[in-house]
Order: structure tokens, then sequence, then C-alpha cells
């Protein structure tokens, strides 16, 4: 692949080695995205220190709003094609906010779902993986929050790391996640025809998310991934041939 790229008046090809996973966008897409994510998170280290100087620590709500800038990072680096090296290390690096910005009335099932996807995919260390089962554990036993819990399938995805973890029988969101929770119980092949129905359904049972559609915007759009369904089919030894040209399937954290 490659790009023009203009230096001193003149064009020149420059040659692109990366190889770009996600749909929709180039490589220059992805480039401005992330720069503009770099300039944010620069920003907001700037502000910090300001905040500091009159307060004496910060809100939890400041950790999630950092957390929640540095995962649309993580989701252009693996768009844009950068080494699964690079992705694990910007989310090991972001993951201390996710867990500081936890509180009694975090209610985000979704990016928990996601987070605990992501943790199994890029095979993180075991201590910060219990670290954050410690913050999924204090929202599983939090009154507030009983009508969800943790849910069946992140249950699920933590017990094949951490195997006394309970797993419920509710599945929060059925719509969305019943049909993947019950994989477990299919025999292999069963199991990856299944996770194949799904993932062609995947993008459009989400029509009410808030990045539904961003690729049709000029900014914000990070690429379409089903983390929860990589993160099944790793567990669950799944065969790659079956969701390798898949658009929505994160492909390389799963078989790389």
């Amino acid at each position: 692949m490659s790009f023009l790229k203009k230096i001193f008046g003149q064009t020149i090809k420059v040659k692109q080695d990366i190889s770009i996973r996600a749909q929709f966008r180039d490589y220059a897409f992805f480039e401005k995205e992330l720069t503009r994510i770099n300039k944010w998170l620069n920003t907001d280290t700037e502000d910090d220190k300001i905040y500091l100087q009159e307060n004496d620590s910060f809100l939890p709500s400041h950790y999630y709003g950092r957390f929640s800038t540095d995962e649309k990072k993580i989701e252009v680096l693996y768009s844009m094609g950068k080494p699964i090296e690079e992705v694990r290390a910007v989310f090991l690096e972001a993951l201390p906010n996710f867990i500081k910005g936890w509180h009694d009335y975090f209610q985000n099932y979704s990016q928990s779902l996601k987070v605990i996807s992501l943790a199994i995919l890029l095979e993180i260390p075991d201590k910060q993986f219990m670290d954050l089962v410690l913050i999924i554990e204090k929202t599983n036993n939090n009154n507030i929050l009983k009508r969800w819990g943790p849910g069946a399938l992140i249950a699920f995805l933590i017990n094949s790391k951490k195997k006394e973890f309970v797993v419920p029988e509710k599945v929060f969101i059925p719509e969305l996640y019943q049909s993947l929770f019950d994989l477990r119980k299919l025999e292999k092949t069963e199991a990856e025809k299944a996770l194949e129905k799904y993932l062609g359904s995947w993008y459009k049972k989400n029509k009410n998310a808030a990045w539904y559609e961003n690729h049709k915007k000029s900014w914000g759009y990070s690429g379409y991934w089903s983390w929860e369904a990589g993160a099944v089919a790793k567990i669950l030894e799944l065969d790659a041939k079956y969701f390798k040209n898949n658009p929505y399937f994160p492909f390389d954290l799963v078989y790389s």
C-alpha cells in the first residue's frame, strides 16, 4: 500500500507497509484521528496540573473521562494496523484510569464488557487482570447495580482466567449477548457456525449505539469491532477460517 506526500513542493510516493484492519476508512484518516486524540490527551495532562494546584485529588469522573479518550486511541491503533504490542502497551497504561474511574453509580455495562474482552485478547499480565476483576466484583456486589451485576457473559470471560468466579444464569442485554454466551454449550463446529451467524447481525443489532454509522462522519470513527466475540472465540479455541474475512471480528488479536 502507498500514499502520496508533499515535501518541499514535490509530491512523492511513500510506501506504507502497515495493513489497515478496519473497513470504510484509509490509513490517512486514522492517522489524523490519532493525532487529534493525542492532542486531547496532552491537553488533559496540562489541565490536570492546573486542577491539582487547586484541589487535593481527582474525582473518579476525571479518571473515567481520561480512560474514554484512551479507549478511542486503542481502537484507532488497532484499526489502522499498528502492532499488537503497541496496542497492548497503551491498554496497560490506560487500565489504571478505568479502575480509578469506577464509582457506585458506574453503569456502563458495554464498556465493562469491552475492557474485559480486550484484557483477554491482549493477554495482559495476571496482576493487572486481577486488579480489573476486583472492580467488576465491586459492581457485582453493589446493591445500586443489582439489576445487571457483571452479567453471565462477563463472568464467563473472567472465569476463563479466574476459575473460582461464579457464573450467574442471567445475561444482561440478552438481545445482544445471549447467543454469544450460549456458544459455550455447543460442540466446536456448531459454535463456529453460530458465532459466524452472530457476527453477521452484530452491526445491525447495535444500531442504537452511539458509535453506529460513525464512519459517515468526518471524524470520530475508530473502527467497528466485536471485541467480546473475539474473546469468546479465543477462549473456546474456535477455527479461524470461519472469521478471517469478517469485518467486525478482531482476527489479529485472536489468532496472532
